[in-house]
């Protein structure tokens, strides 16, 4: 997790930089989580992700104190909140049964009000978590501007990206944008 906040931390230009706050794993609570949620319009989540399929409210992120729960999240106001990364396993999964209408950590997000949020379909490594990062930023922030429109495209080229580096499909689409 800190390799990604490092990486984004770097990748990013001034005045982006002002707009940046990394969070050390020591101080990965669930109040700070919160708190990063309710003052922070651009988050990047690198934590462990949990889905619920038998109460989807109750899917999570894994902090230092307990699960952050999709209920606690969509308690916060995030009606003006950019963009989301959640790089985390099961942030965007489905259920095979009602694959319609499965809540997500990913939709709960979108629903509660961001704009553009990017999740996972399924368990992802480490490895290939920290290459789309790095990709994706590259690309996202190229320019100096983060923009929340250019968030497909820029998590399209990071998985093309990836694919000229040979990374096999299995671990390249289980990445997906939501929103705008």
């Amino acid at each position: 997790p800190s390799l990604e906040a490092d990486l984004i931390e770097h990748l990013l230009h001034p005045p982006l930089t002002s707009i940046f706050t990394k969070l050390p794993s020591t101080a990965s609570t669930r109040d700070v989580a919160l708190d990063t949620l309710q003052n922070h319009e651009w988050i990047h989540f690198s934590y462990h992700g949990k889905q619920d399929f038998e109460e989807p409210f109750k899917s999570s992120l894994e902090m230092l104190d307990g699960p952050l729960s999709l209920l606690d999240i969509i308690k916060t106001d995030l009606s003006k909140h950019e963009f989301v990364y959640l790089s985390a396993c099961q942030t965007a999964v489905g259920d095979i049964k009602t694959p319609d209408e499965m809540i997500h950590l990913a939709a709960g997000l979108q629903f509660g009000g961001v704009k553009s949020v990017i999740g996972t379909q399924w368990s992802v490594h480490d490895g290939i978590a920290f290459l789309v990062t790095s990709e994706f930023y590259k690309e996202f922030c190229a320019d100096g501007v983060m923009d929340c429109t250019r968030a497909t495209r820029a998590l399209h080229q990071a998985l093309q990206s990836l694919r000229k580096q040979k990374i096999p499909l299995r671990e390249r689409i289980m990445f997906i944008h939501i929103g705008i």
